[in-house]
């Protein structure tokens, strides 16, 4: 059985990722998982296990007994039914899920991503997403949807699953000063034939798009969606 600290820091090396993104994209709060690691947190309450467990991809039965056993990790005298691998060319714990956005600061005053043609990282593929196909990942820019995202949060996005009112959306504008395609992560609220109704969060704002021809309206994956649960 290892030591809490020892499980996290090991676990958060194997996935390649920062403690704060990390409890962010659990649903933790940000110094959770740094908290571990400096020791100021020795234990977890029973609440908060399954949100760790999330965030470092790790059963949670097997974290509340110390025990560091990833997500989809083949069971112990298994039978072929029980260990069935994934789909041909689909795999999860991979870093395979491209990164398309990188900051560019907030030209229109709504907190833009830059998207890009050219894959700028490779970040880790949740167990959630093992047959997911086109999916792709940003990282935050600006302070406008805080305190759901802060900057530099790592999301997962996709263009396929449908998007409903209520859904955090990335929603991308094909045409900008500099002739490159703009994004934002907005709350959708509403939808007309011509407008697109969103919300953000800091300062609390509706924030409002056309809809236009090469407008798209993309879904930010939730927590339950990327880690299957």
């Amino acid at each position: 059985m290892a030591d809490l600290k020892e499980i996290v820091a090991a676990r958060l090396d194997q996935l390649g990722l920062k403690p704060i993104p990390a409890a962010v994209n659990g649903g933790l709060e940000r110094g959770f998982i740094r908290d571990i690691l400096e020791g100021r947190k020795k234990s977890v309450h029973v609440d908060k296990l399954p949100k760790l467990a999330a965030a470092l991809q790790l059963d949670a039965a097997d974290l509340a007994q110390g025990i560091a056993t990833p997500i989809g990790a083949p069971i112990p005298n298994a039978t072929p039914a029980q260990s069935a691998p994934l789909p041909a060319g689909r795999t999860s714990g991979f870093k395979d899920v491209p990164v398309l956005g990188t900051a560019a600061g907030a030209a229109t005053g709504h907190g833009a991503f830059q998207i890009t043609t050219d894959v700028i990282d490779y970040v880790l593929r949740p167990a959630g997403l093992a047959t997911a196909k086109d999916i792709y990942a940003l990282y935050v820019e600006g302070s406008s949807m805080e305190p759901r995202f802060f900057p530099g949060d790592l999301i997962y996005v996709s263009p396929h699953k449908p998007v409903r009112i209520g859904d955090v959306v990335v929603i991308q504008e094909p045409d900008t000063n500099n002739g490159e395609p703009q994004a934002f992560i907005k709350l959708l609220e509403r939808r007309t034939a011509e407008r697109i109704i969103t919300r953000q969060y800091n300062p609390d704002a509706t924030i409002e798009f056309r809809a236009r021809d090469g407008v798209k309206i993309h879904k930010v994956l939730t927590n339950n969606e990327l880690y299957g649960i």
